[in-house]
């Protein structure tokens, strides 16, 4: 073995989650065969929003099951995990990997092991739990800080992991992975600790988008990064973690560790203000850093034979950054040093770009191999490479030149850049080859996953059949934690080692000093490993991590939010609270509490909260009472008397004395009487009724909401006289509230009586043909019915409506209220009213009622004194202007005339 370099800094272990890749094995398989791992998306996967966007580009770099979590293994709650930020959770589980990679077991390390590490500030995950009232309480908002703030991104993994050395959070955007090994490295070299975790965590939501191109931007135009070509267009974002274990090099070759590559110099700096802009790239501040990295390392820039550039593949900025390199390189023996980006497989992943390239460097000096760089036809015009030391690998080669030398650079917007240089390790010579027997040892905090443990060491030991037995066993042994779940046995060779791994024998009676020693350890004794291998050489290598038993932890934002009112659907407020006091994924509303693993106390936990959110007084036994969530929500529906509570909403101040209210249309609100309420005369105020009711209240009537309104009625105005107006469906209703309360004035508008539409139209795609004819006048025969989805029906009404500009989880929440309410319309069957009525009716009709006139259908059911008006407008244009200039003066004209029949009118 070669002497040590006293500055130099080993990387002993590794760990990451990238586009196309779990593991950095896969990651390194992905990059020598030219695999770009960047995900293209199907419209179906996209929002529609998003899709309509001028020159958007359908791709991301994206990672898999970032939702997925063992959150029992790192002692946290079920809740907890919920609401931490993934980043934190995937860097958490890197870098417990990324140790037992290096062979070292955490919180058993007797030296200090420091923590430096920076992620994205555009995760989304916590600005969305923000921004749903529901998602957390007051009492968890503190619990919710520590597991999303940047700020505690490292120290929850020095808590976690019991590790005691220094725990910084570092951001200095793209380059600021990089940065958190710079600076490991230095307090490494300062005696801060003895082995630093350092990487970056990034990971924006949701990852199923893509992203807008704008010309002269960072993007590319079709979702391809091109490092250094003449089409050169920009790069593509990307989500990714990625963790690197360093150790001083005299110590790491001292223990025996495996040995990645060696960090020989490290440069940082910023640009300052000598450039053009504050998000500009700087030549002199890039060659600056650089030059400051090569002193360090003392080694001259020439013999560096591979370069992971930044590479983002602009333009600009790759030429500024191939100058900036040329000038510390200087221009001497042409094309002897290989270029690429490893943006060109993944996309730029921020924050964890920067330990990306340092990853990719480390295992092409491991492997010694080049991998290739992709998408490099012609270079840029603005680099000529002719007449450059350096030359982009086209295709993944061995790597011969020697020592393997490497340099990568991470460039931060803004101006932090950062440079390390790599050398391959001493070389390390093979033991003596021995046939002796060796004691293996696993263990899981479950026997599922010691199983699937024993699995992949099987695999592994089938996959590399050259490595040495005594390594493994000794890396058992000493790098991994000891956990309840114990399987140990003795091997000669790795036949005997796979077949014992294939199986679930175990040490029966102790024949041997292995086996002895073996049984103590089964039984939790603890055991000298150490002095077992004195003088045998045996050394630390990179085996299978711990196969963490994960299951799904996630705040789902795409759901309907549940708002602390009346108008929630109650079921999916019970839904949601069932399954966090249960701890479950899935339930349904017939699934009884008890039954799946509810208790008294739990009830008695869960009760305060659905008080809190649904408004409703309960009792304990209440649960007892209704187990099931379709039961209880019926009970609470009841319970909460739906509307009797829900107040008017005050459109118009006026005389309070001489109200006046209009009734809500099918959609449930009441915005569309704005205009009309601006434009009327009429000295009363005007209050609007709102619909409190639920998606799920299949029962609905028009009489109980009669009922329910005339209750909110008399609460802004306990006497007369009650004048009601309501348009569309709203006319229905108001028509019922005149039949439940003697009011002095009722006028509908464009609203038929419904016995005499369609028989037998019940579905919701009867009600979307029917609305999207009355609301647009297009006509669907059934084959373009069928072939359209429920959410392009959903927005197709909204957008009739006016309301493509609402989230389309409020446009969904919508319809299924205009569902409810279309129910309620199709039970009604009206009854005669025998007072005046100021009936409005348009000229444009559905096809179907082409010639029947609206105001005949309530005079054949006895009303004579309808008096109507017709207005040449479409059904939704009458509420609008000038139509509803006309139908405003029309009202006040009748209302007029009402007073003067009757001035003293009184309920």
């Amino acid at each position: 073995m070669k002497k040590a370099d006293q500055n130099g800094i080993a990387i002993i272990g590794m760990s990451g989650r990238f586009p196309g890749a779990q593991n950095t094995e896969m990651f390194w398989n992905n990059l020598c065969q030219g695999v770009e791992s960047i995900m293209r998306f199907s419209d179906e996967e996209l929002p529609k929003s998003d899709l309509e966007k001028p020159n958007y580009v359908k791709a991301r770099g994206t990672i898999e099951n970032i939702t997925d979590f063992d959150a029992d293994f790192f002692g946290m709650s079920r809740r907890e995990a919920e609401l931490t930020d993934p980043q934190h959770r995937l860097f958490l589980e890197c870098c417990y990997q990324g140790l037992e990679d290096a062979g070292y077991a955490p919180g058993q390390y007797n030296g200090a092991i420091g923590v430096y590490a920076g992620a994205s500030s555009e995760s989304n995950y916590y600005y969305n739990i923000l921004t749903h009232s529901d998602a957390c309480k007051e009492s968890e908002k503190n619990l919710l800080r520590l597991g999303n703030e940047l700020d505690y991104l490292t120290t929850r993994v020095s808590y976690k992991l019991n590790l005691k050395g220094p725990s910084m959070a570092i951001q200095t955007a793209c380059s600021t992975s990089l940065v958190t090994v710079c600076m490991a490295c230095s307090q490494l070299l300062t005696h801060q600790c003895d082995i630093a975790l350092a990487g970056g965590a990034t990971i924006s939501i949701p990852q199923e988008r893509g992203y807008q191109y704008q010309e002269g931007m960072i993007f590319s135009s079709d979702g391809h990064c091109r490092p250094f070509d003449a089409k050169s267009g920009g790069t593509v974002p990307g989500n990714g973690v990625g963790v690197v274990v360093l150790k001083r090099l005299d110590e790491a070759i001292r223990d025996r560790d495996h040995i990645y590559a060696v960090i020989r110099g490290f440069g940082l700096n910023n640009d300052g203000s000598e450039k053009i802009g504050y998000s500009a790239p700087s030549i002199e501040g890039q060659a600056s850093a650089l030059r400051r990295a090569f002193k360090m390392a003392g080694i001259a820039p020439e013999t560096v034979s591979l370069i992971e550039a930044h590479g983002t593949a602009t333009l600009l900025g790759d030429p500024i950054e191939v100058q900036a390199l040329s000038e510390v390189f200087g221009t001497g023996k042409r094309k002897q040093c290989a270029i690429g980006s490893v943006k060109s497989n993944i996309g730029h992943l921020m924050e964890t770009a920067g330990v990306a390239g340092l990853i990719k460097a480390a295992l092409a000096v491991h492997h010694k191999t080049l991998p290739a760089s992709l998408h490099f036809k012609e270079p840029n015009p603005h680099i000529d490479f002719e007449s450059s030391p350096f030359y982009v690998v086209g295709e993944t080669k061995p790597w011969e030149e020697t020592p393997r030398r490497a340099l990568v650079n991470s460039l931060g917007f803004g101006g932090t850049n950062a440079h390390v240089i790599l050398e391959e390790p001493p070389e390390v010579l093979k033991r003596e080859e021995r046939h002796q027997d060796y004691l293996f040892v696993l263990s899981a905090k479950t026997k599922t996953a010691l199983q699937a443990m024993s699995d992949r060491l099987k695999s592994y030991l089938e996959k590399h059949p050259d490595l040495d037995l005594g390594d493994v066993a000794y890396t058992l042994q000493v790098g991994r934690a000891a956990f309840p779940q114990r399987k140990a046995f003795v091997a000669t060779n790795r036949e005997d080692a796979m077949k014992q791994l294939a199986t679930r024998d175990e040490i029966g009676e102790a024949k041997t000093e292995l086996e002895r020693m073996g049984l103590d350890w089964m039984r939790g004794e603890s055991i000298d490993w150490t002095h077992l291998h004195e003088n045998d050489g045996c050394r630390r290598i990179s085996l299978p991590t711990y196969p963490f038993e994960k299951k799904r932890y996630w705040l789902e934002f795409n759901a309907k939010e549940e708002a602390n009112t009346p108008s929630d659907n109650v079921q999916d407020t019970l839904k949601r609270i069932w399954k966090e006091y249960l701890g479950l994924d899935q339930l349904t509303v017939n699934d009884n509490f008890f039954d799946l693993g509810g208790d008294s106390f739990l009830a008695i936990q869960m009760v305060p909260e659905i008080q809190e959110v649904l408004g409703v007084s309960l009792k304990v036994n209440t649960i007892l009472q209704y187990p099931t969530i379709e039961k209880l929500s019926t009970f609470i529906e009841k319970e909460r008397g739906t509307s009797a509570d829900r107040e008017a909403v005050l459109l118009k101040e006026g005389d309070p004395t001489c109200s006046l209210f209009v009734i809500h249309q099918i959609d449930g609100h009441i915005f569309s009487y704005k205009q009309l309420a601006n434009v009327l005369q009429d000295e009363g105020q005007i209050y609007g009724i709102e619909s409190p009711y639920s998606s799920s209240d299949s029962s609905l009537t028009i009489e109980r909401m009669a009922s329910d309104y005339v209750k909110m009625i008399k609460m802004v105005q306990p006497k007369g006289p009650y004048r009601i107006i309501g348009a569309s469906f709203g006319g229905l209703v108001a028509y019922e509230i005149a039949q439940q309360l003697d009011v002095d004035s009722l006028t509908m508008i464009d609203i038929i009586n419904p016995t005499h539409l369609k028989q037998g139209a019940e579905t919701e795609d009867d009600m979307f043909s029917l609305l999207l004819e009355l609301f647009s006048g297009k006509k669907l025969s059934p084959e373009e019915l069928k072939e359209l989805s429920r959410e392009e029906k959903i927005r197709q009404i909204m957008q009739c409506m006016n309301f493509e500009i609402l989230p389309f989880l409020e446009q969904e929440r919508i319809f299924e209220c205009m569902k409810v309410h279309w129910g309620a319309l199709k039970k009604y069957r009206p009854k005669c009213y025998t007072k005046r009525i100021c009936f409005f009716e348009t000229e444009e009709k559905l096809s179907s009622l082409h010639d029947i006139s609206l105001v005949s259908t309530w005079k054949d059911l006895g009303c004579n004194k309808i008096e109507p008006h017709v207005i040449a407008a479409s059904h939704l244009g009458i509420m609008t202007s000038p139509y509803v200039d006309e139908v405003a003066k029309l009202i006040d004209a009748f209302l007029q005339s009402q007073k003067k029949e009757s001035p003293d009118a009184k309920i």
